[in-house]
C-alpha cells in the first residue's frame, strides 16, 4: 500500500489549476440566482460549481457538477470539479465519475493531479504509477511525478510497478537524474530500486547511477557512493575494502563512474589499455613528450585511517626509471598528497615492482589515487606500461 500522505502537494497543484480565477467567481457569482435556476447552461452551471469549491461547499459544489454534467458529458469544468469535490470530502471515485475522467482524457494535467491525489489518499499504487506516468510523458508537473516515483519506490510493490514501466518510459534518465532533496529514506528506496531493476534484468545504465553517485559525493557520502557503484558494477566484491578497482586494467575503459580508471584531458601525454602480445594480458600504456605537468589517469578510494601500501609493477620504454610518471594519494579535497615514502623494487621479469608505505589520515574519507606526468625534458619522449597497481 502507497502511504496516503505522500503526494499532498498534488491536490495542492490541482487545486491552482482548477481554480485559476475561481475567486473572483466565488466573489462574483455567489450562490445561483434564481433566474438560472430554472434553466442554466452547462457551461453556466459549471462556473457555478467551481464557484462552490473555491467557498469549500463540496456537497454544492459535486451538485452543480453533476447538473452540468447531465447536460454537456465532456464538459471539463464540470469534470474536473466533481472529481476534486469527491476527493476534498473523503469520498472513493465511483466508476461514473472514472467514466466521466477517462472521457475527459489523459493529457487533462488538472485532472491528472485530482486522480493523482485521490489515488494517494486511498493508497492505490496502481492508480499512482498511472496517472503519475501520465504526468510525465507530458513533462507537466515532473516534480509532483517523480515525487510519486519516488514515493513507489519505498516499498517492493511501488518498485515492481516502476521497473514495469521503465523499459518504454521517456521520463526514465530526467526520473533519476532528480536528486535535488533527497531524504535519507529516498536514498534507502532510491538503491533498493537499484538493487531490484537488476534482479529484474533492467539495469541502471552508468549515467542513470552516475548521477545519484554525484549527489551523495557532493553531500559527503563517498564511502556510501562507492558502495553503491561497487554493489552495481563489481558484485564480485574485488575492491570492496575500498582499495584499488580493476588493479590489472582488465576493465579499463570499460566502466564508468569515480571509482574506475578515469582517463583526464592532459596536453602532452596521453593513456590507454591494451592486450599485450607476449600474454595477452590488458595493460595501462601512458605515454608523455616531457612537456606535460599534472594528473592523467585517477581513481577514487575509501581507505580507511590507517597504514598501506601502494604496490606497482610497470616498465620504462625510455631513458630513466622513474622520469615522466609518478603516483600520488591525497585526501579529497585537500591540495597536497599524502607522504609517499620508499621502500624498495624488484625485477619482475623486465618489469620493476615499486612499493610506497603511506598512512591515512583520520578525517580523510576518501582519496585520490592519480598516475601524474612530470615535466622532465621536452626533447624526450617517455612511454611506460604499467601491468598493475594495487593497495594493500
Amino acid at each position: 500500500m502507497i502511504v496516503r500522505t505522500i503526494l499532498a502537494a498534488a491536490g495542492g497543484l490541482a487545486g491552482v489549476y482548477l481554480v485559476g480565477s475561481a475567486a473572483l467567481d466565488a466573489g462574483a457569482l455567489g450562490a445561483v440566482p434564481a433566474a438560472d435556476v430554472a434553466a442554466p447552461s452547462a457551461q453556466r452551471l459549471s462556473r457555478y460549481a467551481l464557484a462552490a469549491i473555491a467557498r469549500k461547499d463540496n456537497g454544492s459544489a459535486e451538485q452543480l457538477a453533476e447538473q452540468s454534467l447531465a447536460r454537456a458529458p465532456l464538459n471539463a469544468r464540470a469534470i474536473r470539479v466533481m472529481i476534486a469535490a469527491r476527493t476534498a470530502s473523503g469520498r472513493d471515485l465511483d466508476g461514473n465519475a472514472l467514466g466521466y475522467a477517462a472521457a475527459l482524457g489523459w493529457r487533462d494535467t488538472p485532472l491528472q493531479l485530482l486522480l493523482l491525489d485521490a489515488a494517494a489518499k486511498v493508497g492505490s499504487g496502481e492508480e499512482v504509477m498511472l496517472r503519475a506516468d501520465a504526468l510525465a510523458r507530458r513533462k507537466q508537473e515532473p516534480a509532483t511525478a517523480y515525487a510519486a516515483f519516488r514515493a513507489l519506490s519505498a516499498n517492493t510493490e511501488g518498485r515492481k510497478l516502476l521497473i514495469a514501466r521503465l523499459p518504454t518510459a521517456p521520463w526514465r534518465l530526467a526520473f533519476f537524474q532528480d536528486n535535488a532533496g533527497l531524504t535519507p529514506d529516498d536514498m534507502d528506496a532510491r538503491e533498493a530500486l537499484f538493487a531490484d531493476m537488476v534482479a529484474a534484468g533492467v539495469r541502471p545504465t552508468a549515467m542513470e547511477v552516475g548521477s545519484y553517485i554525484e549527489y551523495l559525493m557532493q553531500h559527503g557520502q563517498t564511502p556510501r557512493a562507492r558502495t553503491v557503484w561497487m554493489n552495481l558494477f563489481d558484485p564480485s566484491g574485488r575492491a570492496a575494502a575500498g582499495g584499488v578497482y580493476d588493479s590489472n586494467f582488465e576493465r579499463f575503459g570499460r566502466a564508468e563512474g569515480p571509482f574506475a580508471w578515469q582517463v583526464l584531458p592532459l596536453i602532452g601525454a596521453s593513456a590507454g589499455a591494451n592486450d599485450t602480445v607476449s600474454t595477452g594480458n590488458r595493460v595501462l600504456s601512458v605515454e608523455t613528450d616531457g612537456s606535460a605537468s599534472g594528473p592523467l589517469v585517477r581513481q577514487t578510494l575509501v581507505l580507511r585511517a590507517g597504514s598501506y601500501r601502494l604496490i606497482s609493477v610497470e616498465q620504462q620504454d625510455g631513458p630513466g626509471t622513474d622520469d615522466g610518471f609518478g603516483w600520488s594519494v591525497t585526501c579529497q579535497g585537500q591540495p597536497t598528497g599524502l607522504p609517499l615514502e620508499p621502500e624498495g623494487r624488484g625485477e619482475v621479469g623486465a618489469a620493476v615492482r615499486k612499493s610506497w608505505s603511506f598512512t591515512v589520515p583520520a578525517g580523510c574519507n576518501a582519496q585520490q589515487l592519480d598516475l601524474y606526468a612530470q615535466t622532465f625534458d621536452p626533447r624526450r619522449q617517455v612511454r611506460r606500461t604499467i601491468y598493475s597497481v594495487e593497495v594493500r
